[in-house]
């Protein structure tokens, strides 16, 4: 009987365990498709977000449709590995090679930071080009990557406005959140001699401690075992 019993208390931890493993997959599952998933229709999100931020910024909104309205602001892709990269760039008479590229952060796109397009292109007299990041705005993707394979795309971006620009070539890149972090990931390569300078605007020191503060403060949870799973 007791050999029966102990049998059945070791099926009932064995099934516990499983469960706990198989629920703990699940979440960790459910938790990088919930900070790395691409938003399906953040083409229609971007118009709002972006009527959101016009509101408060409304003369970034007022420079926007001038350029675009005088054929300032224009659209242009790259495809990488067949996948297309998307960005809007805006030239400047009085840059002689002066440009800005401007990344923009988690789960924003390039018009959300046509404020800074502005103070580069109006008090800076330069170039500016905003791309939409690996799975943002109008750039194919299925992911989001979180700075450290943006930073290939960026540096793509670098070399095409050196190309389409020309002159003597002069480059800030300028990133905020994310983009800061893509930022500091670009600085960390060999750069080109054309790449001057680099701004980088609260970045993360690292993405285990971004969703380690997002997973508390978002869901009250520590980081243990959740992100170990997810990670």
């Amino acid at each position: 009987m007791a050999k029966k019993t102990r049998k059945i208390i070791w099926i009932t931890i064995g099934t516990l365990v499983v469960i706990i493993i198989a629920a703990l997959i699940g979440v960790g599952f459910y938790m990088v498709n919930y900070s790395l998933g691409v938003d399906e229709n953040r083409y229609e999100k971007s118009v709002l977000e972006n009527n959101q931020l016009f509101r408060h910024f409304p003369e970034s909104q007022e420079f926007a449709i001038g350029l675009r309205e005088e054929g300032i602001l224009k659209d242009t892709t790259i495809i990488v590995n067949g996948l297309k990269r998307h960005a809007y760039y805006a030239a400047s008479e009085v840059a002689d090679g002066k440009t800005a590229v401007i990344v923009h952060g988690y789960r924003d796109n390039a018009l959300t930071f046509m404020f800074l397009a502005k103070i580069y292109r109006e008090n800076l007299g330069c170039n500016v080009i905003l791309p939409d990041l690996y799975g943002h705005g109008h750039s194919d993707g299925d992911a989001i990557r979180m700075g450290w394979l943006d930073r290939l795309d960026v540096l793509d971006w670098c070399e095409w406005s050196k190309n389409f620009f020309g002159g003597n070539t002069r480059i800030v890149i300028h990133g905020v959140s994310m983009g800061a972090a893509t930022t500091m990931c670009v600085a960390g390569e060999n750069t080109p001699d054309y790449i001057k300078c680099f701004v980088e605007d609260c970045g993360y020191t690292s993405v285990w401690d971004e969703f380690a503060k997002e997973l508390k403060v978002r869901f009250g949870l520590p980081t243990f075992p959740i992100l170990d799973v997810s990670g």
